[in-house]
């Protein structure tokens, strides 16, 4: 958890990314579930790529405000209207250029692979910047080193980026000690856990 992370370099600030290498699409935040223990009630969230809004109206029932951001319309009107009566703002914007507001936890989830490494890059180091002291990022992504552990969600989403589901021109998919990399040179403490422990 956030509170034992080792503290950063970074002066009174302490974070810790989980990197979620995923080997299916099932969200890890849920009412109840695996990961809102992860996300504390009342935080303010960012949601990076957060397409029909799942975990933004789920962290929106448990009393957190969340800006979510996708840059797919059709996903958006449908996330908006789940996310009615709930403090949860939902904007068009592309990822790699929106501002990120400070924030208790921001989330990138299943989002990273659809942009080439050195964006990946670029959008985790702003994720990084815009963490409140103590804040947590929460990165769930294929792990390409699982080998066939991951294959069939790699083949998944290339399959959905042919029929248009998701838009991505190519798709990216990197190790998650990659990844770790670059967090850690944001001066992020990191733990990567698989998804099915």
């Amino acid at each position: 958890t956030s509170a034992e992370a080792a503290p950063s370099r970074r002066a009174a600030a302490r974070a810790v990314a989980k990197l979620r290498p995923a080997a299916s699409m099932s969200a890890p935040v849920t009412q109840n579930g695996a990961g809102s223990q992860l996300v504390p009630e009342g935080s303010i969230v960012s949601d990076l790529g957060c397409g029909d809004g799942h975990a933004a109206i789920l962290l929106g029932l448990r009393g957190c405000t969340v800006r979510a951001y996708d840059w797919d319309e059709r996903k958006l009107e449908r996330a908006r209207a789940a996310s009615l009566g709930l403090s949860v703002r939902i904007e068009r914007a592309d990822v790699r250029q929106v501002a990120i507001d400070p924030c208790d936890v921001a989330l990138l989830l299943d989002v990273l692979h659809y942009f080439p490494a050195p964006e990946q890059d670029a959008v985790l180091g702003r994720a990084a910047a815009a963490l409140r002291p103590g804040g947590t990022l929460l990165v769930r992504d294929v792990d390409a080193a699982r080998g066939w552990r991951s294959l069939l969600t790699r083949i998944e989403e290339r399959l959905m980026t042919l029929v248009r589901f998701h838009r991505a021109a190519r798709l990216t998919f990197r190790p998650a000690k990659d990844l770790a990399a670059v967090l850690e040179r944001a001066n992020l403490s990191v733990e990567v856990r698989p998804m099915l422990q």
